[in-house]
Formats: structure tokens, C-alpha cells, sequence
């Protein structure tokens, strides 16, 4: 267990997420989380996630802003399942109402 992963949620809260700005202000879940290849997390508070809708122009800072992962499970509590699951792409499932691993 990291220094900040709490034994209750499973994951490290305080880490960050690189996360579509759309996130703060539409109520309907993102779309797509993704885990990056720890090669490709350099920071020690950059959790490795992407969290976005998956129709953004690109993945730089005009679409994109950290965000923690906290703060985006308490906003959107489904997360919670992918975070803890530490790895992977996910797509929302609407008819699911939660996130699937997708292939």
C-alpha cells in the first residue's frame, strides 16, 4: 500500500488524474478511463489515469487539467470500481450503469 492509498477505498486518493475538463461541469460520467504504462508516469502524484468522453480534440492542457482522483470518485462514485481495479481502459455502459473493461 502507497503512503497515501487509504485500506478503505483501495487506492491512493490524493494521487492525480489527467482529466477532461468537461468532467467538471457535465453531470453525465466520463465516457472513457484509461491507465497508462507506468514508462509513461513520471510523477509520483500522476496516478497514471486519464479520465475523459473520449470526443475531445486532443489531450492537452485547452481539453485537459489534473484533477484528484478523490475528487473525481466522490463526483462521480462509480469510479471507485476502476481505481481500485489499478489498471486498464474502461468505457461507461449505460445500460450497465457502471464501467466495463473494454478490450
Amino acid at each position: 500500500m502507497s503512503s497515501g492509498e487509504s485500506a478503505d477505498v483501495g487506492y491512493d486518493e490524493s494521487q492525480h488524474a489527467w482529466t477532461s475538463k468537461r468532467a467538471f461541469v457535465n453531470a453525465a460520467p466520463p465516457r472513457v478511463v484509461s491507465k497508462r504504462p507506468p514508462e509513461h508516469v513520471t510523477e509520483a502524484a500522476d496516478s497514471g489515469w486519464t479520465v475523459g468522453y473520449g470526443d475531445e480534440p486532443g489531450l492537452g492542457p485547452d481539453e485537459f487539467e489534473w484533477s484528484p482522483v478523490g475528487e473525481l470518485a466522490e463526483r462521480f462514485p462509480r469510479l471507485e470500481e476502476v481505481f481500485r481495479a489499478g489498471s486498464g481502459t474502461w468505457r461507461w455502459s449505460n445500460a450497465d450503469d457502471r464501467y466495463v473493461s473494454a478490450p
